[in-house]
């Protein structure tokens, strides 16, 4: 990478999503269980957060979605509240998520 590369907002997005797909192909079957996860959270509850679906993919398969978990919320099911939440889990340091809502509730 060159230095005029460090600073590329097109490629750095670029990358975002190339890496998002990878990340999604390789753990599809489990990504897909999270996202009905997500689905059926979001319904209930009318929000939900990674947090939310990584809780209760865990409990229910003793698995994380680990990069994958950044395209839970890929595909048009969802849309971003706005809102933020710091997250529960110890090892993520209150990282902020986003609060998505199913568009068709």
């Amino acid at each position: 990478m060159t230095q005029g590369e460090l600073f590329d907002l097109e490629l750095g997005k670029q990358f975002k999503e190339e890496g998002m797909d990878l990340a999604a192909t390789n753990d599809a079957d489990l990504l897909n269980v999270g996202r009905a996860i997500a689905l059926d959270i979001a319904a209930k509850r009318g929000e939900v957060t990674a947090d939310d679906v990584q809780e209760e993919l865990l409990r229910r398969t003793g698995r994380n979605l680990r990069n994958a978990a950044g395209s839970l919320f890929r595909g048009g099911d969802f849309f971003f509240t706005g809102e933020f939440r710091q997250s529960r889990r110890t090892a993520n340091h209150a990282h902020c998520y986003r609060v998505w809502r199913l568009f068709k509730p």
